[in-house]
């Protein structure tokens, strides 16, 4: 071998050398930037009678969502990190509590859990704790919108409270008053075919039961409201909306508005899902009320809602004003108290009183069979 040769050889033996410490960043692939991932995963019932849709689930304890009609559910655009995912639906029991999830660069599937136990004792009372917040009230002449609930004004809450997460059943009823009165008899049906005054009785003794400050003093259009005490009593207009809407903007929650032109028939299979309404034409036994809680609840874990029977809220159905309000409760009485929420004797497809803002008034000494009432206090 002549030396020019070697010479040649050791030049690119040299260059190689060379290269290999540069590291050839201009010719090797670079990683990915991170991207949004999935979380998904599916709740299994364990037990008979167990229904695993509709359970609320969250994400770092912000975000939730809920199980679809096939038990699963899924969280989009979840950032690379670290994550809880936690189920927590009313009386259930889930096994695990919860679940660490870490997404480095790949989609997390199958985060499951069995929920062992859903029922909800009838005679038992079941509260879910609703934050202090803003939200926008009444509606401005969109989907299921009417005069009544006009116009659309910012109302803020300035104390978080609880309120039940079913409407109150006959049983809970019972335990607390001598008589109950309700057209469908049942304990896991709600209390119906009560006056104002009726419900303000049994939010007295309940709250002297559990040793709490009473909230009611006087009768009818005299009844006083004592919002400083912590007692049980009816939830303001403002506070049942809030909790109703669990952060949706749609007439009913968490279902979108139909676009107009849109097929109806799909609207009202979703409204189907979470709400007793159009009487014979879905109802168990007709245009009366259905067991609470067979249906999906709202995001916050609160039942019926929308349809079965409608709920007396606190307030009179005094005209709303544009301006921004907070803590509103439109007292004083005169002779009527606010109904909300829809009921199951609504015989169209989806009426304008199923919308979370519609309100009507009822006279206080009225026992409609189609209304009913859920309790709410400062937690």
């Amino acid at each position: 071998m002549n030396t020019f040769t070697r010479m040649s050889r050791c030049l690119s033996a040299s260059a190689l050398i060379t290269l290999a410490l540069l590291g050839c960043a201009s010719t090797e692939p670079t990683a990915p930037p991170s991207t949004p991932r999935t979380i998904s995963g599916k709740v299994t019932a364990t037990s008979a009678g167990t229904a695993s849709i509709g359970v609320v689930l969250t994400l770092d304890g912000s975000r939730t969502t809920t199980t679809d009609d096939s038990s699963r559910y899924r969280f989009d655009s979840v950032a690379v990190g670290d994550h809880e995912v936690r189920p927590s639906k009313t009386s259930s029991t889930f096994s695990p509590s919860s679940r660490a999830v870490k997404i480095s660069d790949a989609d997390v599937p199958n985060v499951d859990f069995a929920q062992t136990s859903t029922a909800i004792p009838a005679d038992s009372i079941h509260l879910v704790r609703i934050p202090a917040g803003t939200f926008m009230m009444g509606c401005d002449g969109t989907f299921l919108c009417r005069p009544i609930a006009q116009p659309l004004h910012k109302v803020t809450l300035t104390r978080s409270f609880v309120i039940g997460s079913t409407e109150l059943t006959q049983a809970v009823w019972s335990r607390v008053m001598s008589v109950n009165n309700s057209q469908v008899v049942g304990p896991n049906f709600p209390v119906t075919n009560v006056t104002y005054d009726s419900i303000t009785t049994f939010c007295n003794r309940l709250s002297a039961m559990h040793g709490l400050r009473l909230v009611y003093s006087g009768s009818g259009a005299n009844t006083v409201v004592d919002y400083t005490a912590n007692g049980y009593r009816l939830p303001t207009q403002a506070e049942w909306e809030y909790a109703a809407g669990a952060g949706s903007t749609s007439a009913i929650s968490g279902i979108p508005d139909p676009a107009p032109g849109s097929d109806l028939e799909l609207y009202y299979k979703e409204v189907d899902k979470v709400a007793w309404y159009r009487g014979s034409i879905q109802g168990a036994v007709g245009i009366l009320a259905q067991p609470v809680a067979l249906l999906r609840p709202n995001a916050w874990g609160l039942y019926d809602m929308h349809g079965n029977v409608s709920e007396r809220a606190e307030g009179q159905a005094y005209p709303y004003t544009a301006e921004d309000k907070i803590d509103p409760d439109y007292l004083p009485y005169v002779n009527a108290v606010v109904v909300k929420g829809g009921n199951n004797s609504e015989m169209e497809k989806v009426d304008s009183k199923m919308a979370k803002w519609h309100r009507v008034g009822e006279l206080m000494r009225d026992t409609p069979f189609y209304v009913g009432f859920r309790i709410a206090r400062f937690d």
